[in-house]
């Protein structure tokens, strides 16, 4: 497995307020269900499509304020995880990152 790792940016907004918009899938329907076809989503799960490959993913593993493990059905053409990390500094100041673990040809 391949890790791609994003640089730690800074969100002026508790980490709580963060982990509890990003941790339920049915938070993202507004903004994306105009951009990809047949979006679905649960709390835990969501799929949708994108050029025809159809995409399905669920929550692995979560801890409130801290972090967010996502992956991929059995279905899934890529074998991948994920995770959404979650760091709070200050009050209104917490760093995400996010860390990719896939297996690519």
């Amino acid at each position: 497995m391949e890790k791609y790792e994003s640089k730690q940016q800074r969100i002026t907004r508790p980490a709580d307020q963060i982990y509890t918009v990003l941790s339920d899938f049915t938070n993202f329907t507004p903004i994306v269900q105009d951009k990809v076809e047949e979006w679905e989503a649960t709390p835990d799960s969501c799929s949708f499509k994108v050029k025809g490959m159809t995409v399905r993913l669920y929550i692995v593993e979560k801890v409130p304020g801290e972090y967010i493990k996502l992956g991929g059905d059995e279905n899934s053409p890529l074998d991948f995880n994920l995770w959404v990390q979650l760091k709070q500094v200050d009050a209104y100041d917490t760093r995400m990152r996010l860390v990719l673990h896939a297996k690519l040809n």
